[in-house]
């Protein structure tokens, strides 16, 4: 279905190497690419650790891995 006024998506793909910060890798890659509004919409791979901000903190927890991504979605 198409709406008058709708936008079309460009989709982008990249990968990461091992022991490459993904946040900052994502946020890297949009600006690489002058993106103004970007979303991650899949993602598979694995991390060493993660740093997690759970709801009732201001700071993030680090965690130590290995840990599988099973999925990652969002704005940036």
């Amino acid at each position: 279905m198409t709406t008058s006024g709708s936008s079309i998506a460009t989709h982008h793909v990249f990968r990461l190497r091992p022991g490459e910060d993904l946040k900052r890798s994502i946020r890297a890659a949009c600006t690489e690419r002058a993106m103004t509004a970007a979303f991650v919409c899949g993602c598979a791979g694995s991390l060493t650790r993660a740093a997690i901000r759970f709801a009732d903190r201001s700071e993030p927890t680090e965690l130590p891995g290995p840990f599988e991504i099973v999925a990652l979605s969002g704005t940036v």
